[in-house]
């Protein structure tokens, strides 16, 4: 219910290819025509290709739960300890059924809402 989607697995370093080994020493991303940005974390010189925002489903927890689901997951890639605490904290109160403030910044609800056809 939270976390970025893995967009694209590459075995050949994209980052090593264009820089040199440099994957340990700055972050990187990929750009897209329209100037979007698609975070990269490296695994032992495999790059992981990251959605350019997470899924954030707090304010929507109501949904998830008519679903039946006992259990929920909450991936961090790129966020430090601060948002981390904040994100944990939104989803403690919707489980509880308090209001949640909502996502500092953009976000997507992945395919959640999209119909079976």
């Amino acid at each position: 219910v939270y976390g970025r989607q893995r967009l694209m697995y590459m075995e050949n370093c994209v980052i090593k290819s264009a820089y040199g080994c440099k994957c340990n020493e700055e972050s990187f991303s990929l750009c897209d025509r329209l100037g979007v940005e698609f975070p990269i974390i490296t695994e032992n010189c495999r790059n992981i290709i990251l959605n350019s925002r997470p899924i954030y489903m707090a304010d929507k927890y109501d949904d998830i739960k008519r679903l039946g689901i006992d259990s929920i997951r909450l991936i961090f890639t790129l966020e430090n300890k601060k948002e981390c605490v904040e994100i944990v904290n939104e989803y403690k109160k919707a489980l509880s059924g308090k209001q949640v403030n909502g996502f500092k910044g953009e976000f997507t609800r992945g395919h959640f809402y999209r119909s079976a056809k």
